[in-house]
């Protein structure tokens, strides 16, 4: 009977160290995470507590989304591993939808000479929707960059108002979070 345990215990400790040394790397070079929220800045300005954003020459949006403490899931570690990383990257459970991005400024703009009303969501205006453009830089270890770009023929085509305006940008992701960002921004073109 002592054999016969003795056995078992053995077979049950080989299996479990083979499985352990011949795992996939995955869960050691990777942790799940959430966009769990966004930054929303100025095209090239870094520090989202410094406002206004004053735009000159390169007019746009950044849009950034880092994994969260709080919102990811904790990694599993083993004993023993023959996988070895220097960078341990993000396995994204959730993405933006582009198609849920507004934004809005509480003053009107004209573009190509139609005022656009203050809160319109410029996604809906075809003539800002031909003149922008949405690059979609996924950096993986560190986070996800969406860039909203004007074009420079738009830029001619848009008066602003002189003085500060409150741009407002919305958009979800999909699994329903849904993240509204404000910033002030100063157009000098």
């Amino acid at each position: 009977m002592k054999l016969k345990l003795f056995f078992i215990i053995l077979l049950y400790l080989t299996a479990t160290i083979s499985l352990t040394v011949f795992q996939s790397c995955e869960d050691l070079l990777s942790y799940k995470a959430s966009i769990c929220d966004i930054e929303f800045l100025g095209l090239k300005y870094k520090y989202p507590d410094v406002q206004p954003d004053t735009m000159t020459t390169d007019v746009g949006f950044t849009v950034v989304a880092y994994p969260n403490q709080s919102c990811y899931i904790q990694p599993t570690f083993n004993l023993i591993s023959t996988c070895y990383a220097t960078t341990k990257c993000a396995k994204w459970q959730n993405e933006i939808v582009q198609s849920s991005f507004k934004l809005t400024f509480d003053k009107q703009v004209i573009i190509s000479g139609d005022t656009i009303l203050p809160n319109t969501d410029l996604f809906q205006v075809s003539s800002f929707i031909n003149g922008v453009q949405v690059d979609k830089d996924k950096f993986e270890c560190r986070g996800i960059e969406y860039k909203i770009i004007f074009s420079t023929d738009l830029l001619k085509k848009t008066t602003f108002e002189d003085g500060l305006y409150n741009a407002t940008f919305t958009c979800s992701t999909n699994d329903s979070r849904t993240f509204i960002k404000q910033r002030q921004v100063i157009f000098k073109l």
